[in-house]
C-alpha cells in the first residue's frame, strides 16, 4: 500500500512531547526500509517522488520540536518530502480544533500543495 501512495501524512496529538505511542509502535515498522536499504542494499519501495505532511495537536504546555522531528523522520523512510507542518496548540483550552473557516482553510491549503504537481 505505502508503495503507491502519492502523498504520505502523519497525523498524532502531542503526548509527553512526542507522537502518540500508538503511532511510534507501527513506526517502528519502517525500520524495515532502512535495513532493506543499508543492510540489504535493495531498494524496498519505488523511488517515485512522494510529499508529505506533519500535523499535530497538543495541550497548553510542552515542547513540540520531538514531535515535529521524529514526524519528518517518518516521512522520509517512504520517501516523502515535507511540505507542511500543520500545528494546533492549546486544543485542550481556549483555541480547540474546530471546523472554523480558518482551520478549514489550513487543511485546504494542506490538501492543495499535497495534490499539485
Amino acid at each position: 500500500m505505502l508503495n503507491e501512495a502519492d502523498n504520505v501524512v502523519i497525523a498524532s496529538p502531542i503526548y509527553f512531547g512526542n507522537l502518540t505511542g500508538s503511532l511510534l509502535n507501527w513506526a517502528s515498522r519502517l525500520q524495515f526500509f532502512w535495513v532493506s536499504r543499508y543492510i540489504r542494499k535493495v531498494e524496498p519501495i519505488c523511488t517515485k517522488y512522494r510529499k508529505g505532511a506533519v500535523i499535530l495537536v497538543n495541550g497548553k504546555e510542552g515542547e513540540i520540536e520531538p514531535a515535529i522531528f521524529t514526524g519528518k523522520d517518518l516521512l522520509k523512510k517512504p520517501r516523502a518530502e515535507c511540505c507542511e507542518i500543520l500545528h494546533w496548540p492549546d486544543a485542550d483550552g481556549e483555541n480547540q480544533p474546530s471546523a472554523t473557516n480558518k482551520n478549514m482553510e489550513r487543511i485546504k491549503s494542506l490538501a492543495d500543495k499535497l495534490n499539485s504537481r
